[in-house]
Formats: C-alpha cells, structure tokens, sequence
C-alpha cells in the first residue's frame, strides 16, 4: 500500500475540522446559540479522533519518502516535529470537547452554556486551528512526485527531486562508403592518350 498516497487524501481531516471548530466558537461567542458550542465540541471530537490514523500514515509515509527523495528530508523532519505537537494540542481539544458536549447535552436546553465551557471550547479550537495550520504549511513544503497519486505501492527504484537529463546523443561517425568490387579485365589507370 502506498502510504503517502493515503496520508495524503487524510490528512486534511483534522486541518478542516480544526479550522471548522474555530469558526463555528467564534459564531457561538457572538451568537450564544446553544448549538453552535455543541457542535463546536463535537467538530473538537472529530478532529481529535482523524488525529491519530493521520499520524500513524504521516510516520508510515515519511519513511517511504525519506529514502525515495532524500532532498526532502529536512522539509519531513519539521514537518514531523509539527505533527508530533499537533497531536496531543488535538488529543487535549478533544478530551475538552467531550467534557463540553456531555455538559452542554446534559444540562437542561433552555439553560444558558456555563461559561466555563465556553472558555474550554473557544481556547482548544483556537490552539487546534493553530497547530493543524502550521502543520499543514510545513507539510506542504515537501515536494510531491507522481508515484504519490496512486493508491498502488511506490516503485522499487529510488526516485529524487532532481531531474535527470540525458546526456545529448553523440554525433554519428561518418563510414567511408565501401568500394566497388574491381574487375579485373579493366585497369586501374586508364591509358594516357598522347
């Protein structure tokens, strides 16, 4: 299976719900729709739970990568590391999101939402939106190849980011032209008229 191919179709799981999260607390600040802070926490749930199978074939796809273009190592490496943070920003958004969405389902629905859960879901969709953001633009540093919109596995033989070209074909050398076999009743030189 190609691994990059998968993280690639993804990956954008949590960086829209992430963004979608934001949005959708900064309508329910102004608006103070019920609603709108329960979706808010359950998009937090969402983006939390595409966080893990993107980063398990975002370190699967890296390996791939690493040794297919190897100039792309140090745009993967940050782009890990960001990963790696954005993880556990979208594991605690998460866990903050269910405690919203069990508070705000269980509370009678003409109740106003506690402010404390309005504050436990604007910040972690603020810090998600945040992290899936810087993520994805170190993500997108990191070229793509062709071999990647496939779902079939990469080839066996490396492939770079430098482009090969061939070298120009040398000229053909020129082949004197084979004589006329001689006959032998006429001679080499003709005779000289005087």
């Amino acid at each position: 299976m190609n691994w990059v191919y998968v993280h690639l179709v993804i990956n954008h799981f949590p960086v829209v719900l992430g963004v979608i999260a934001l949005i959708t607390a900064l309508v329910a600040l102004i608006t103070g729709r019920r609603q709108m802070w329960l979706y808010t926490a359950i998009t937090l749930t969402l983006a939390t739970l595409s966080a893990y199978p993107t980063d398990l074939t975002g370190k699967r796809a890296s390996r791939i990568f690493r040794q297919r273009m190897p100039s792309a190592r140090q745009a993967i490496h940050e782009h890990q590391q960001a990963a790696d943070i954005t993880l556990w920003v979208l594991v605690g958004s998460g866990v903050l999101g269910i405690i919203g969405w069990y508070r705000i389902g269980s509370d009678d629905q003409t109740a106003p939402v506690p402010g404390w859960v309005k504050v436990a879901l604007t910040v972690p969709a603020l810090a998600s939106a945040g992290a899936v953001t810087i993520t994805s633009v170190r993500g997108g540093l990191i070229g793509h190849q062709p071999w990647e919109t496939s779902l079939e596995a990469p080839p066996l033989l490396p492939v770079d980011s430098t482009i090969r070209l061939k070298p120009p074909a040398a000229a053909p050398i020129p082949q004197p032209t084979p004589a006329a076999p001689r006959d032998s009743t006429v001679p080499a030189t003709p005779p000289s008229k005087s």
